[in-house]
């Protein structure tokens, strides 16, 4: 799908034109979620194919690293380091509690 979007951008045609889809009234409806889907496919891949890290380099480096769910999810999710006095810490909420009953 991302080839379809590449070509639509070099070639400025629709997506639906290029896969030679009539543009009847019939096929409208279609023509146009494609159109859509292709779309928002393109953009998405090319938004995040330009995004860098903190060092400058490119954080991806390829459609299929974009496109990878299980590397996408360690990428967008940043985990906050834990300091060393937070890694024994009770939440706060137990502490009250425990004070309360006397433990």
């Amino acid at each position: 799908m991302y080839t379809l979007w590449q070509m639509s951008q070099a070639y400025s045609k629709r997506p639906s034109d290029i896969l030679g889809i009539a543009d009847t009234l019939d096929n409208s409806v279609l023509r146009w979620e494609l159109d859509q889907a292709v779309n928002g496919l393109g953009q998405y891949v090319d938004n995040k194919l330009k995004l860098i890290d903190e060092k400058g380099a490119p954080r991806y480096r390829s459609v299929s690293a974009v496109l990878d769910t299980r590397r996408k999810a360690k990428a967008d999710t940043k985990r906050p380091k834990k300091s060393p006095k937070d890694v024994g810490a009770k939440p706060a909420s137990t502490l009250k509690r425990r004070r309360k009953h006397g433990e």
